[in-house]
């Protein structure tokens, strides 16, 4: 998602047909390519801590955005800026931000509804379209998968929480509706890596630790409960470092495993498609606003 800013410099648009080819002499096609092998951590934790579902919702996704991306091209000087390539990685990268129950048939668990695989399947056809909306390769001033996610979140926010994660005999076999049901919120005690296996089932469901951190924050908790601070919150209620980094909690595909999400950054940094100085000060801008704001 972060687009370079030395190194590969300006792109030359040649006649229709023929291969795009940039500054350094590398051709658009092989440039996305890279980015997608960037994500191939993120997409083997995805479906180790999710099992076949995320797949499903994988190629739900890219499969959407491949069928559409061609009529899209067609239309207009920014159809004309679109490369089927950066469409099939914007598809990769915005399946990884769905969780794993956007491919039940079923309804997975109160408030989501039954079909949700369709939603998958129009989340692909939303990639393609604000791709085109957005002008193509280089020519957006928002990225198109900024206004997709937003537009879900408006109208299908509740669905987005992610609530299932395979328990550790059952990884990249079991099915993650198979849950078991645990009260209440996970501690540093009974964490994914030390939470006793549950028979008879191959995953657990668990609200994942930001909407814990959410009710907090926001004053939604009860108010029969006695008053806590947030110390004791992130020190009794909260699931063990561990699984954040490892990916044991319930979240988004490719967004759980912070592990996978920055050896896959590295790559990136290492092979000169991104430059050092933007995550920098992402992470800088975040840990800013973390001191800052209440």
């Amino acid at each position: 998602m972060i687009q370079p800013t030395h190194h590969i410099v300006a792109a030359v648009l040649p006649r229709r047909g023929s291969p795009q080819l940039l500054h350094s002499g590398m051709t658009l096609e092989k440039f996305f390519s890279l980015h997608v092998a960037g994500t191939t951590l993120p997409v083997t934790a995805g479906v180790i801590l999710y099992g076949w579902r995320a797949l499903a919702v994988m190629i739900l996704v890219v499969g959407s955005a491949a069928a559409t991306i061609p009529l899209w091209r067609r239309i207009g000087s920014y159809g004309r800026q679109m490369r089927f390539s950066h469409g099939i990685y914007m598809a990769i990268l915005f399946s990884l931000m769905l969780p794993a129950h956007w491919a039940s048939i079923e309804a997975p668990f109160s408030p989501c509804p039954g079909g949700l695989w369709m939603l998958a399947a129009a989340a692909g056809i939303m990639v393609s379209f604000f791709t085109w909306l957005m002008g193509g390769v280089g020519s957006g001033r928002v990225h198109p998968l900024l206004a997709a996610y937003l537009t879900l979140a408006v109208f299908f926010g509740p669905w987005l929480e992610g609530r299932w994660v395979l328990q550790r005999n059952h990884l990249a076999s079991g099915d993650a509706a198979k849950a078991f049901v645990l009260s209440g919120y996970p501690s540093a005690a009974d964490g994914w890596s030390s939470f006793p296996i549950q028979p008879n089932y191959d995953a657990l469901a668990l609200r994942p630790a930001s909407a814990r951190l959410i009710e907090f924050t926001s004053g939604q908790e009860r108010r029969d409960e006695p008053a806590r601070s947030l110390t004791s919150v992130l020190r009794d209620e909260m699931p063990p470092l561990e699984d954040l980094l490892t990916g044991g909690q319930p979240g988004p595909i490719g967004a759980t495993s912070a592990i996978a999400v920055i050896v896959g950054g590295l790559f990136l940094l290492y092979r000169g498609v991104v430059d050092f100085r933007i995550p920098l000060l992402i992470v800088g801008a975040a840990m800013a606003a973390l001191l800052v704001l209440p």
